[in-house]
């Protein structure tokens, strides 16, 4: 046999598993993504609720590295402060090792019947999530199916010289547990997952004091993805990553150091329960996660001071101040505080859109992104902000406070709808505007300004308003017609600039027109919140049409 032949089943198996575990994965996001995201913000006020999140978190997207990606987004949208995220980290390990615990069965002759039942609900699904919950079944069988043909892979190789040969140098290799322990860092970092390691270590039969030191070295390989998406986020991001990495590696040394007795009490209850090698391997990873975080959850404060001592950096409060299920139990401050958050995620999407122009005006590719990562703010805040407010008692609360509440929900919908038209519609025109290197003529450029400057301001009234701060509905209101007439005006007036040869490129009438056009519906959106927290019983003033 080649040593082509050899691996080539390996190597194909791993394949199916990699790729079964990203369906599952990708599924499982869409079906749960906001749910998590308001567990996450909702449940981390305590350590044992949020350690539990983060390891049905972990379980479901089966991957830490995957978790912690999220985890790490999640803190630079402003849910998580780095003490919430803490004890999540500790969850989502042990998420991971009931991952390895499912692998460790042998489902490979039931693959097929899972992969075929995964098919057929993703094909015949009527709606999404039934289609999701197709490609999630879909992926297990793969994941199964990749495990048992990297088995049968291993078995059949050794009969290859060149695979004995590196066996016998992965044995010369067992005789120091460090060398597997770096190993399983190495194997992890760039595979992206410690279950791929762990499937690894099951296929090609790796014995049990072997493979304890790589899965402890494996749980240090998760923290790469976490460093390498902190290293470009925001400070609190960064902090979660290297809180991850401090946590695993202190762990991990410990665990080494302890190695010998540990790995002797495993393997004595094996005994004793008669359990197969496989399994001992999966129940030692998950003992070792679990160790680790009970261990941690306690020190949680002092992880806390060690990340921001040796980051340098002071302690950072959430962008967004988290709410918890405890406010609930005091309807009339939850809608107090709901009404405040409503407020930050509307000023939120008002700095965005005044924003916007200078990225019209001055091609600033760095402001574009800026933009958007203040809409997934404001998408996160949405969600979580939206659950939290339709969980208040209604029977508690009073009938102003009923009233503030529906308003709330309104308000909170309209200004996503003007984060989504910022985020959707004006921030890939201003990139575009800046790709292809144009601008506009100054005439075209003043009508704009004045035009966008007149939408924004009228939001910012209309968020006063909200806040309860003197503001002028009526005026806001009243300029609907003068944001029509504007933007009938201004596209006249572009037309002519055209016609006459002042703005020849076609291409760049096409983004003013379609920038105005958004402000346009960003201003209906204004209107509508204007109307509503005025004075509810008024319906929308004629020229008010929905976009």
């Amino acid at each position: 046999m080649t040593l082509l032949q050899a691996i080539a089943p390996i190597i194909g198996g791993l394949v199916f598993f990699v790729f079964g575990l990203q369906t599952v994965n990708r599924a499982v996001e869409k079906l749960s993504g906001a749910y998590l995201k308001v567990a996450l913000n909702l449940l981390t006020g305590n350590r044992v609720a949020g350690a539990v999140v983060g390891m049905v978190s972990s379980f479901a997207l089966a991957s830490t590295s995957a978790a912690t990606v999220l985890f790490v987004g999640m803190g630079n949208t402003g849910l998580l402060t780095l003490r919430q995220a803490i004890p999540v980290i500790l969850g989502a390990a042990v998420g991971t090792s009931l991952t390895v615990q499912v692998i460790a069965f042998d489902l490979g002759r039931w693959s097929i019947f899972i992969i075929t039942a995964g098919f057929i609900l993703r094909l015949t699904g009527k709606y999404d999530y039934r289609r999701d919950v197709g490609r999630a079944i879909f992926g297990v069988g793969l994941v199964f199916f990749g495990v048992a043909m990297m088995k049968g892979g291993a078995q059949a190789a050794v009969t290859s010289a060149t695979l004995e040969a590196l066996m016998k140098f992965f044995e010369r290799l067992a005789v120091n547990p460090f060398y597997l322990f770096l190993l399983g860092i190495g194997v992890t970092a760039v595979l992206q997952s410690s279950a791929i390691t762990m499937a690894l270590a099951f296929a090609f039969g790796v014995s049990v004091e072997a493979a304890i030191p790589i899965a402890i070295g494996a749980s240090v390989g998760t923290t790469t993805a976490g460093l390498v998406s902190g290293a470009a986020s925001k400070p609190i991001g960064k902090q979660i990553a290297v809180a991850h990495f401090v946590m695993k590696l202190l762990a991990a040394s410990f665990f080494m150091l302890m190695l010998a007795p540990f790995t002797q009490t495993i393997k004595i209850w094996a005994l004793r329960l008669d359990v197969s090698p496989i399994h001992t391997i999966a129940n030692a990873n998950t003992l070792y996660n679990v160790l680790s975080a009970v261990i941690f959850l306690p020190l949680v404060p002092v992880v806390e001071q060690f990340v921001l001592s040796i980051a340098g950096q002071a302690k950072l409060a959430a962008p967004f101040g988290g709410l918890s299920l405890s406010d609930l139990d005091d309807p009339p401050a939850a809608v107090s505080k709901a009404k405040g958050q409503t407020v930050k995620m509307g000023r939120i999407a008002l700095s965005m859109l005044r924003r916007e122009l200078s990225a019209f005006l001055v091609d600033s590719r760095k402001v574009v992104d800026e933009i958007l990562d203040s809409r997934e703010v404001v998408l996160t805040i949405d969600t979580v902000l939206g659950d939290f407010v339709r969980r208040i008692d209604e029977t508690r609360l009073s009938g102003e406070d009923n009233r503030t509440r529906d308003r709330l929900l309104y308000c909170e919908r309209d200004i996503g709808y003007v984060s989504d038209v910022i985020g959707r519609e004006l921030a890939p025109l201003a990139r575009k505007k800046t790709r292809r290197g144009v601008d506009f003529s100054i005439e075209g450029a003043q009508q704009f300004e004045r035009f966008h400057r007149l939408v924004a301001d009228d939001f910012s009234e209309a968020l006063d308003l909200l806040e309860g701060l003197p503001a002028n509905a009526e005026a806001v209101l009243a300029h609907a017609g003068t944001v029509d007439a504007m933007r009938r005006e201004l596209a006249l007036a572009h037309i002519q600039r055209v016609s006459q040869g002042v703005t020849a490129d076609v291409e760049t009438s096409r983004i003013l027109l379609d920038a105005v056009a958004a402000l346009r519906v960003i201003h209906y959106y204004v209107c509508d919140m204007i109307r509503l927290l005025a004075n509810e019983e008024t319906p929308l003033p004629s020229h008010l049409e929905r976009p």
